[in-house]
């Protein structure tokens, strides 16, 4: 095993975050607020650089479209690892844009591949397969999907260790309980496994409680989060004391740089 140093010095502390929110809620335009450079992997359809271009911010950023799904990204992502560890630091946050949507495209390749295998253990049938079976998810599927997101997740924890803030992002899920319960909100991620491992994996878990919008004048007014729910009705994580007194008070303002330095105590 690693003996890990006691002492860290916290104005140089690295973070995990899950941000999670509504559509349209100012999820991408968050990754403004990180301190530069900033690697932005994007997998989703739209381009964030759309986004960006809206306003004037003047951060260096470099943005990422995974070839694929899965293989792209660690072999990427543990190439830049390894420069860290020689001491090339080659950025200071990695936004993440988003776990929902990278999960869903996983799953499009499981499909793929077991509809390939399924297509060549069969060729010499002439059974005409329907497109419910084609993408039909089997269950060890569900287990390689799983530990396909939590290794993808684990890396996001090996770039904190650098000092590197790492916010990743997903959509929100809202489930109605009857019988009067009240209304549960997590991040939209499927399978058994790796939801219940998020409080493992990140070190922050908020929920945007007051999403984008424009004041009367026309104005963008910053979204607010929270990393702590007092009546449990969404999932939430904070890892900092100092950050979680003024959570319960207030909501934060969705600006990374100040959220964390309230965690570095500066």
């Amino acid at each position: 095993m690693e003996s890990l140093n006691p002492n860290i010095d916290s104005s140089k502390l690295g973070a995990c975050i899950l941000e999670y929110a509504d559509t349209d809620a100012g999820k991408t335009m968050s990754a403004l607020t990180l301190e530069d450079p900033i690697a932005f992997i994007n997998t989703q359809a739209k381009d964030p650089r759309v986004n960006h271009l809206q306003v004037k911010h003047g951060k260096a950023i470099k943005y990422f479209k995974p070839k694929d799904s899965f293989d792209d990204i660690m072999e990427d992502m543990n190439g830049w690892l390894e420069r860290f560890r020689k001491g090339d630091i080659l950025f200071k946050s990695l936004f993440f844009d988003d776990l929902t949507f990278g999960q869903a495209n996983i799953r499009h390749d499981l499909e793929d591949d077991r509809h390939s295998a399924r297509k060549l253990s069969e060729e010499e049938k002439t059974e005409i397969r329907g497109l419910t079976d084609r993408f039909r998810f089997e269950k060890p599927d569900w287990g390689s999907m799983g530990s396909m997101m939590s290794r993808l997740t684990y890396l996001f924890n090996q770039f904190s260790q650098y000092g590197v803030v790492v916010v990743a992002t997903a959509v929100a899920r809202h489930d109605y309980p009857k019988y009067g319960g009240g209304v549960k909100t997590a991040p939209s991620l499927v399978g058994m496994d790796y939801p219940q491992l998020l409080h493992g994996y990140f070190d922050f878990i908020g929920y945007v409680v007051e999403p984008f919008k424009l004041d009367e004048e026309m104005n963008p007014v910053l979204p607010r989060i929270s990393f702590h729910s007092e009546d449990e009705s969404f999932m939430a994580r904070c890892n900092s004391l100092r950050l979680l007194q003024m959570n319960k008070q207030k909501p934060a303002p969705l600006d990374f740089t100040k959220i964390m330095k309230v965690v570095r105590g500066g």
